[in-house]
């Protein structure tokens, strides 16, 4: 088993009920084996303006799983969604389009949510090369008029320690599963939860005390975006987790200060992230080299619950592609890696990037 899959098998047992959603980010995680697609063209022509010649592979692994994600969303078809619309046996077209339009909203939100994971633990990518290829890949989808652009909702340019505050938006917005699995699930299941409850409170008093005072600046914008995200979480966790009868006693109060406990807790999570680190650091060295032949993200994001599987994510339909076919297989050669065959020149247009706070309407 791969460094990856072990990581994934490890979140599983620690957090068993967020196994659907670990099976989606493994999906959005996936090596991409067929590069022979035009669509992955962009990956080598997109300018990278520093180290150029030590991060381009790098780059265009990243830029090709991307791309991969992005389309897979575009392709999702009313079939795919079609068990999940209840009704009394008699499913109508509007119900349909509706459920698919929600389910590639969702899946493009939490796209987003995984590219600081990635960079987190792959290393540092721009923002303009972000943008970049979900520009290039929005040129090619609208060319089907009714082809969905997931918009680049960036989580670099908004807060402060993105990969933290990804943590917890999620768990904002998927609050209300949350508290269905603690009504529903065995003690072992609330014992997971409450452990996980535990990590974001803790990452909220860190981020809070550091950087959150009474007075801060509200004119900085990403401190602002980071303060009021906090606040939304407090919210949350104040006034309506506290009241589930299961939790309400075992909460910290996330007015006071940093236990000792909590303190072990952010140690214990900055200790893992520096052990993946340095995996991700040799894979990175030989990815430069071209000796790569499996990789893997290093921690995956924890708070997915609401949805279905990867192997449903890309399931099969009219539209699937080789690439989707082979989404969640193992490893390119060395040879196919770097020696793309196919390539496509795409321009970038002036159509301007979606980055608004937590939207999930795209078009």
């Amino acid at each position: 088993m791969d460094p990856f899959s072990t990581e994934i098998e490890g979140w599983q047992k620690k957090y068993s009920f967020l196994e659907k959603g670990l099976k989606l980010f493994e999906g959005f995680n996936a090596i991409v084996k067929d590069e022979s697609k035009g669509r992955y063209g962009p990956c080598d022509f997109i300018p990278i303006h520093e180290n150029v010649h030590e991060n381009r592979p790098k780059y265009k692994y990243f830029c090709m799983k991307l791309i991969r994600n992005i389309w897979s969303i575009d392709e999702l078809e009313e079939e795919d969604v079609a068990a999940d619309v209840t009704g009394d046996g008699i499913v109508s077209e509007d119900a349909l389009k509706n459920a698919l339009k929600t389910e590639k909203n969702v899946r493009c939100v939490y796209l987003n949510k995984w590219i600081p994971y990635y960079i987190k633990k792959e290393g540092h990518i721009p923002d303009y090369f972000i943008k970049d290829v979900f520009q290039r890949t929005h040129n090619m989808i609208k060319s089907n008029l009714n082809g969905y652009q997931c918009q680049y909702d960036s989580y670099n340019e908004k807060f402060i320690e993105p990969y933290n505050m990804a943590k917890l938006h999620i768990f904002s917005l998927i609050f209300g599963d949350f508290i269905e699995i603690i009504r529903i699930k065995q003690e072992k299941e609330h014992d997971d939860f409450l452990k996980y409850i535990l990590e974001c409170a803790a990452i909220y008093k860190k981020i809070n005390s550091k950087h959150c005072p009474t007075n801060y600046d509200r004119t900085q914008l990403k401190l602002a975006n980071t303060c009021k995200e906090l606040q939304n979480f407090k919210s949350t966790y104040e006034y309506e987790l506290s009241n589930v009868v299961e939790l309400r006693e075992k909460l910290p109060k996330l007015d006071d200060e940093l236990t000792e406990a909590e303190k072990r807790i952010l140690l214990e999570q900055e200790e893992y992230d520096a052990a993946q680190n340095g995996f991700s650091s040799t894979l990175q060295r030989n990815i430069t080299t071209g000796t790569v032949t499996a990789a893997g993200t290093g921690a995956l994001l924890l708070a997915l619950n609401k949805f279905t599987s990867a192997g449903k994510l890309f399931r099969s339909g009219k539209r699937r592609t080789p690439e989707v076919e082979n989404f969640l297989q193992e490893g390119p050669s060395e040879e196919s890696f770097l020696n793309d065959p196919d390539y496509m020149h795409m321009n970038s247009d002036t159509t301007s990037y979606n980055v608004g706070y937590g939207s999930t309407e795209n078009y």
